[in-house]
């Protein structure tokens, strides 16, 4: 296991534990029968004096308690850009009643008068020896006082071990979780760890230093299309290769699949293989610990089945945590086909500095109306000028777009992920289309595959030339989609276009030798981060 510091270890030893939901005492004592030292959990948990939070103090058991569905996810947002000057602040949602009338936006502190329909008003702008500044639509407002209140009350109890504060991708809420980061160890009596869930890439425009203390990560690889042997690793790298860059040092959780059932996953339990692959997989990238997902209330599941439900994943996950705990789990040698898909080394060794294939940033175009029976076929912008004859965007051209005039922008990648909805928000990304483009330089002629992956309707151009298509909606994936190509030796031109009809707005894409292995001899422009 992983080396890390002494408030990630549960009585000096790895986190082995499980989500947890439902309220019933039993469940709790599966999880200590199953050999889990962390749990997820609300106040009674952390109560000692309640039937389920004693329960929990006599056995070791911990508890991770959330904060991410009222203080993140819960929270309104801006409704339009803002100026440094503004003191009357558009929001959509319904402000906290709460005596404490500040809020954080991108580190800067307002303190406001009056929270009123639809506005925050009265607002003094750079309070607290803050600077006011521009902020963006649809930003995620955090208001620190109510959480204050929560971490006094819950701070000192004896159960908790950290706090769960992100869960997947809510929005733009990188500004809400510097915000509530700072207040947790500020508020906070003892140094308990904040931590943070990622499930693809698109959730890494929430991760910056200054957010988390860990990364939670999660894939569930095991569906009714059948068990994707390669997600968890594939994925770990991807979103790990990042995280290690920007904020060297940060641990990471691995939250492998312990439940079957509902629309999309199997209808029977998992595996002991199935089980014990991702933990290898986890743990193999370098992971401070494991916890399951999950502990379900069979009556209260909507279809879904926990580990609890099923006598041989009691014993899997009994196994696997006895093992964990105790420092004598073994990863065995990794398959010779998926490791030679490496992005980065085994534990996040990268000594290339960057992930050979991979673009780091895209110049992008947008957004343009793309309602009223425009679809991808429809040409707009640059497109009526992509040719085999003229290949390359224009980056000096302007255009008209959804909002006014366009013109072409840095936008960083993540891990080879455009996330548009970074910096387009509702209600200008719905109904939108737009373009990235980047310049492709070879080494020598290859024949390469194009990995892809998207969330929205996505065609691809190299050259001038229409090589992929995608009409439907899904979730976005890595290497979701590939196909053959060749890149010539020299300048290869790259645009995407996308079409979004309503939330979410992303795609990946990367080039690999035509087995998956990375490919060398590539470098991409933009070729920084933006």
């Amino acid at each position: 296991m992983k080396d890390v510091r002494g408030r990630f270890l549960i009585e000096g030893e790895p986190i082995a534990g499980s989500f947890l939901s439902g309220r019933s005492l039993s469940l709790l004592e599966t999880a200590h029968a199953g050999g889990c030292n962390l749990v997820t959990g609300g106040r009674d948990l952390l109560d000692p004096g309640s039937e389920r939070g004693g329960f929990a103090l006599d056995h070791g058991i911990k508890v991770m308690y959330s904060i991410a569905g009222e203080h993140i996810h819960g929270r309104p947002r801006l409704a339009a850009r803002i100026s440094p000057e503004e003191t009357s602040i558009p929001i959509e949602g319904r402000a906290p009643e709460t005596e404490d009338h500040r809020i954080v936006i991108d580190g800067e502190v307002v303190r406001y008068e009056r929270a009123e329909a639809g506005t925050l008003s009265g607002c003094e702008r750079g309070s607290d020896g803050t600077r006011p500044g521009s902020h963006a639509a649809w930003t995620i407002l955090f208001w620190p006082g109510p959480l204050c209140e929560v971490i006094k009350e819950v701070g000192s109890s004896p159960n908790l071990w950290g706090y769960w504060a992100l869960d997947d991708n809510p929005g733009m809420a990188r500004s809400a979780m510097r915000g509530l980061y700072s207040t947790v160890h500020e508020a906070d009596p003892k140094p308990h760890p904040v931590c943070a869930g990622y499930t693809n890439t698109i959730a890494l425009m929430n991760f910056a230093p200054g957010v988390c203390d860990m990364a939670m990560l999660y894939f569930y690889p095991i569906s009714k299309k059948g068990y994707f042997r390669d997600r968890t690793t594939l994925n770990t790298q991807c979103i790990m290769s990042h995280v290690r860059r920007v904020a060297p040092g940060t641990p990471f959780v691995g939250i492998y699949q312990g439940f079957w059932g509902g629309q999309y996953q199997r209808d029977s339990p998992l595996s002991e293989s199935e089980i014990r692959e991702q933990v290898e997989d986890f743990i193999r990238e370098g992971s401070a610990g494991i916890m399951a997902f999950a502990l379900l209330d069979p009556e209260k599941a909507g279809g879904f089945h926990g580990w609890n439900e099923d006598r041989g994943m009691i014993e899997s996950v009994r196994g696997l945590n006895r093992e964990v705990s105790s420092g004598r789990f073994r990863v065995p040698d990794e398959r010779k086909d998926i490791s030679r898909r490496r992005i980065i080394g085994a534990g996040g060794e990268n000594p290339r500095g960057s992930i050979p294939g991979v673009p780091l940033g895209w110049y992008i175009l947008g957004p343009f109306h793309a309602g009223g029976g425009i679809t991808l076929e429809t040409p707009v912008g640059p497109e009526r000028m992509i040719s085999q004859a003229c290949p390359a965007a224009d980056l000096s051209s302007r255009y008209e777009g959804k909002v006014g005039e366009v013109s072409w922008q840095v936008l960083a990648a993540y891990t080879g992920t455009c996330v548009y909805s970074e910096i387009w928000s509702p209600p200008f990304s719905d109904h939108s289309a737009a373009f990235a483009y980047c310049l492709v330089r070879s080494e020598r002629d290859v024949r390469a595959s194009m990995l892809m992956g998207c969330d929205v309707d996505m065609r691809v151009y190299i050259d001038g030339v229409v090589r992929h298509d995608f009409v439907d909606s899904r979730g976005l994936a890595f290497d979701d989609v590939g196909i053959p190509v060749r890149l010539r030796r020299g300048e290869n031109h790259v645009f995407v276009k996308t079409v979004n009809e309503k939330g979410c707005w992303a795609f990946v894409l990367r080039f690999t030798e035509k087995d998956g292995v990375p490919l060398e001899g590539l470098s991409f422009e933009p070729a920084s981060l933006g």
